[in-house]
């Protein structure tokens, strides 16, 4: 098996690589960060399993016909909209996302470190930024300003976790029957990984 995987926000890629690790053993993974050129460098990858996560995978739903290269495909913690006021599955507040928006022009990795801890998706703190900084904004900036038609969403395959801090698992189960939820996770890309091992 050849991966493609499209990372989440504040997830470096070594930590997405020790992930797969430890999930997969010895698998062929190339990782593709969520940047404004995620799509580029993706294209530039062969794979024939495509796994993305979070943010990665929001980045997917945009680009529905995306998946259709890949003979296997799952998304982890995916989501349409990751404002709470949409109603659609997100937890977070866009004043919330506004905030790290400022606090990421101040204080770049004191903010990304801040995140990872709150949303518990990550274990350890990071000693330098996983993007440069404007690609994180770019980042925030998409969670906050923009959503996937729950139509594209309908039908893809994907897990999320039951205790999800940052995303509401049975609302996002509504919109998407094929959506698995796993009741004793979370937001954790170590774990959901794990779990991926047996949904391929």
């Amino acid at each position: 098996m050849t991966v493609l995987f499209i990372n989440g926000w504040g997830v470096s890629e070594g930590e997405a690589r020790s992930a797969f690790c430890n999930a997969f053993g010895s698998v062929d993974v190339s990782v593709v960060q969520p940047g404004r050129c995620w799509r580029a460098e993706a294209s530039k990858k062969d794979a024939d399993t495509l796994i993305a996560y979070s943010l990665g995978a929001f980045l997917v739903l945009r680009e529905p016909g995306f998946v259709e290269r890949f003979s296997r495909s799952v998304l982890l913690a995916p989501f349409v909209d990751f404002r709470a006021e949409s109603g659609r599955g997100g937890k977070v507040r866009s004043a919330q996302l506004k905030y790290l928006l400022r606090w990421l022009s101040r204080s770049p990795l004191e903010a990304v470190n801040d995140f990872r801890e709150r949303a518990g998706f990550m274990s350890a703190a990071l000693s330098a930024l996983p993007m440069p900084i404007e690609e994180l904004v770019w980042g925030i900036r998409s969670l906050a300003e923009d959503a996937v038609d729950p139509e594209v969403f309908d039908g893809a395959r994907g897990i999320i976790g039951g205790c999800d801090s940052l995303l509401d698992a049975e609302v996002l189960r509504k919109l998407n029957t094929n959506l698995r939820v796993v009741p004793e996770l979370g937001h954790e890309l170590p774990k959901l990984l794990a779990e991926a091992r047996g949904f391929l």
